[in-house]
């Protein structure tokens, strides 16, 4: 009984399958190896007020409000005043662990039922000024700077995209504010967040 050919289109795509899986192994290696050699250089991670925000007046379906962000050294470095068409507000943080902690990078506004990472208004980018991550305002060396700028790309490009034990992302529902009051959202570098008033 004569051998069965294997049509070369069958054999193309076969090799095209396999060079598409080894070049997507050895990106999720570059990217996972950079994360941790990234991970163990920050060191004093601060405790601080990265996002300050007032309702100003909610319905049933509609919340107008405006939000301030903070690096760890409480200058401003963007805002955002709209209404959103919703019952209610989150805000997320994309959390990235490190040696020395956790650090919570400010991430989106969004609905309670909007989870998806296309959804919400994305805030991550007014962290990046001039290829660097500001977050931390001026007190890091060159070294931990280069390993911050590291994290934030991991944490925008990845990061929601596919959650791992190595960074996830975690919400602080902003339910019951009342308007003309001056909330804050503080971000500790255990990971965890914590809303109050001044």
């Amino acid at each position: 009984m004569a051998e069965k050919k294997i049509p070369f289109a069958v054999k193309a795509a076969g090799i095209l399958i396999g060079a598409v899986l080894i070049i997507a192994a050895a990106a999720w290696a570059y990217i996972t190896i950079s994360y941790k050699t990234a991970a163990q250089v920050l060191t004093g991670i601060p405790t601080y007020t990265p996002v300050k925000f007032r309702v100003f007046g909610s319905g049933e379906d509609s919340i107008s409000a405006n939000f301030k962000l903070y690096d760890s050294e409480g200058s401003e470095i963007g805002a955002v005043e709209r209404s959103w068409r919703v019952e209610s507000l989150i805000f997320d943080f994309i959390a990235v662990k490190c040696g020395a902690g956790t650090v919570l990078f400010p991430y989106r506004i969004r609905g309670q039922n909007n989870a998806g990472a296309a959804n919400g208004t994305n805030l991550i980018r007014y962290y990046k000024q001039n290829g660097d991550c500001v977050m931390y305002g001026q007190r890091l060396s060159e070294k931990e700077q280069n390993a911050l700028n590291r994290l934030y790309k991991y944490a925008a490009g990845i990061v929601p995209y596919f959650p791992t034990r190595y960074g996830s992302v975690v919400s602080i529902e902003l339910r019951n504010c009342r308007s003309g009051l001056e909330y804050h959202i503080i971000s500790r570098n255990n990971g965890s967040l914590m809303l109050g008033t001044e």
